[in-house]
């Protein structure tokens, strides 16, 4: 029996996956952690570079290596392998999938094989269980200060401190940032693709890094050159906190936003771009201030936690956003002028649908509202539904050896 080949789709495809919202939580906690080290090792190298040290920038290049492997195996294109098994009376009941992998169906079937990328829509959690969670964070840290202070049962909450507190670090510079992706998702109501996504994030993250040559190399050349004294590191702190820093890291995130013009179609697509590479600049910048908040204990951890929460992580968003939202105009009236090609999807036959674990709905990539159904809301979906639930498809199970009907 010849082994089925694997074929391009000739035809629409609708390619489900079960929903994992916290699974991208996951990845990007990963992405993050690799990317800051990622980051200060380059630092080190262009230290090297400026004070003539080669064993520096030797250091930095080779130490960031590893790290740079690992967010490329992470960040990785998905590929995944549909097998569709179509009842036709011309059709076999037998297909060969593999040297070891048989499809055994008990209506004549026609059996195809599709290599396809995975282009799944963007699915991370709600953002009314990430502020929750956010709350809880404020709420228990704020808790442990009081206690500490007044004395009241001390070493039980002591020892709960400690206990706590490696995951409330990553939570806390994680979750807001979280919970604002997941509201921009959801207010903007755009459909994304997961790797996209999470590139944007990614870019943003990067763009600390000339952001930080900026701030503490470039511009206290410059401000040398201007005439001011160096040698005061307090007003060169002062300086940087009030020209450098907006300046410099606004023009990092805006040549990060620049690089996925071609994915704009117009100034609302241009704003979610720069609204997540903002994030991705914010998260990175906020592991860096909840570390150091630890040494005020937990009051210095939860004012910090709440004043970056609410102001400093969606202002990196909101101004970045603004940025995108021009680049992402400029680039709407090109492609209406005929300038840019449009751009062309890596998969134009692929439907790609989330589907909740525990209810088998279809959840609506497309929602506004995080308290909208997840029914099917489109009339195309619920068309093409109805004709699916027509025809008979043969249950199958796949047992060692091959795939085989229930034995009942």
């Amino acid at each position: 029996m010849p082994v089925t080949r694997i074929t391009k789709p000739k035809e629409d495809l609708r390619i489900g996956r079960i929903s994992k919202p916290w699974s991208v939580y996951g990845r990007t906690l990963g992405i993050v952690i690799l990317a800051f080290l990622l980051v200060q090792f380059l630092t080190v190298g262009v230290m090297g570079v400026i004070d003539g040290e080669p064993y520096l920038t030797v250091c930095g290049i080779i130490f960031s290596i590893p790290f740079l492997a690992l967010i490329a195996h992470i960040q990785r294109p998905k590929i995944v392998d549909v097998r569709v098994a179509i009842p036709d009376p011309r059709g076999g009941h037998y297909h060969a999938i593999g040297p070891n992998e048989t499809l055994w169906t008990p209506e004549p079937t026609r059996f195809r094989r599709h290599i396809v990328r995975d282009a799944s829509s963007l699915d991370i959690p709600r953002s009314r269980s990430l502020w929750a969670i956010f709350a809880a964070l404020i709420t228990t840290s704020l808790t442990i200060s009081i206690g500490l202070w007044t004395g009241i049962a001390t070493d039980i909450l002591f020892f709960v401190a400690i206990i706590i507190g490696i995951p409330f670090f990553i939570l806390g510079f994680s979750i807001p940032v979280m919970a604002w992706w997941a509201i921009s998702k959801e207010r903007l109501g755009i459909l994304t693709r997961q790797r996209d996504a999470e590139s944007w994030l990614f870019l943003g993250m990067m763009a600390g890094f000339p952001a930080i040559v900026i701030n503490s190399f470039v511009f206290p050349l410059i401000a040398s050159t201007l005439g001011f004294d160096t040698s005061n590191e307090e007003a060169i702190l002062n300086l940087t906190a009030v020209i450098s820093a907006p300046i410099g890291e606004e023009i990092c995130k805006g040549l990060a936003v620049a690089l996925f013009m071609h994915q704009m179609d117009g100034g609302k697509r241009g704003f979610q771009i720069g609204f997540t590479v903002g994030l991705g600049f914010a998260l990175i910048e906020n592991l860096q201030y909840i570390l150091l908040s630890f040494e005020a204990g937990f009051t210095g951890f939860a004012l910090t936690v709440l004043i970056r929460g609410i102001g400093s992580i969606p202002g990196h968003a909101f101004w970045t956003g603004l940025t995108g939202y021009a680049i992402g105009s400029l680039a709407g009236e090109r492609r209406e002028a005929g300038e840019d090609e449009d751009e062309k999807t890596d998969d134009p036959g692929q439907t790609w649908l989330l589907f909740d674990q525990n209810t088998g709905q279809e959840i609506n990539p497309r929602e506004v509202m995080p308290n909208q159904s997840t029914t099917l809301a489109s009339t195309f979906h619920q068309t093409l539904e109805a004709r699916v639930q027509q025809i008979a498809i043969p249950k199958i199970e796949e047992i060692a050896g091959g795939i085989r009907p229930p034995s009942s």
